[in-house]
């Protein structure tokens, strides 16, 4: 969350702990944060190239986070084999490359990152472990190109989003809306758009909108995601 600029770990410190009350084995991870947010001062006059770089970046932690965890599973009590990503705004953008974003495709969207900041498996530790995603929770957030949802990776999405989000558009647009000419901000998917491209697939995907909502709403998410039945999403 923060748009890759504000956000701690701590800010999912609560989610975590009722997940947890769940009979879940949660985690709130931390990544590196920072892009030229201001530019000149102005609106919509950030620096795209280091939002980019920032976006990579955290794909890298999160990787290390999830080996981490899935390495050290049996003293954590969890199930390598049922790994669950759940990220809010700029954390949904990130557990979503981090679902379907292959090095190949990182290196499209990316230019330059592998070389200034290596592979997207190369931060911060070194360790392999084996895991299993089975399903992604993309709150209010997107990707920045469909073409990732392919059909070798049936990961099912659930999405939450607001229909007035002035920050993620809920269908296609820029970030933040930003329309600069001169200075063009990073063009994003939301979940409109992601949920036909995942269906086309074959990839089981379910969205949810908030008709008056603005960006990242659902405060009782956890009540409306744990008290249904979801065994056929996941």
């Amino acid at each position: 969350m923060g748009e890759f600029y504000t956000g701690s770990k701590s800010d999912f410190t609560a989610y975590a702990q009722q997940l947890a009350r769940k009979g879940y084995v949660a985690a709130s991870v931390e990544y590196r944060l920072g892009w030229n947010y201001l530019g000149n001062g102005s609106a919509c006059s950030g620096d795209m190239n280091s939002f980019r770089y920032a976006m990579y970046r955290a794909l890298q932690d999160v990787n290390a986070a999830i080996r981490f965890l899935s390495f050290h599973a049996s003293n954590y009590g969890i199930d390598a084999n049922n790994v669950f990503l759940l990220g809010q705004s700029a954390g949904a953008f990130t557990v979503l490359n981090a679902a379907f974003l292959d090095q190949t495709e990182a290196n499209q969207l990316y230019p330059s990152a592998y070389v200034d900041l290596g592979s997207i498996d190369s931060a911060t530790n070194t360790v392999q472990a084996n895991y299993q995603l089975k399903g992604v929770f993309n709150w209010c957030g997107g990707v920045l190109d469909t073409t990732i949802l392919d059909a070798n990776e049936q990961i099912p999405v659930l999405s939450m989003h607001g229909l007035l989000d002035n920050v993620v558009p809920v269908d296609t647009g820029t970030f933040l809306y930003c329309y600069n000419t001169t200075n063009p901000y990073v063009f994003v998917y939301g979940p409109q758009v992601m949920h036909k491209r995942l269906m086309h697939h074959g990839i089981c995907s379910e969205t949810n909108f908030d008709a008056a909502g603005m960006h990242c709403v659902y405060p009782c998410w956890i009540h409306w995601f744990m008290c249904r039945p979801n065994t056929l999403l996941f």
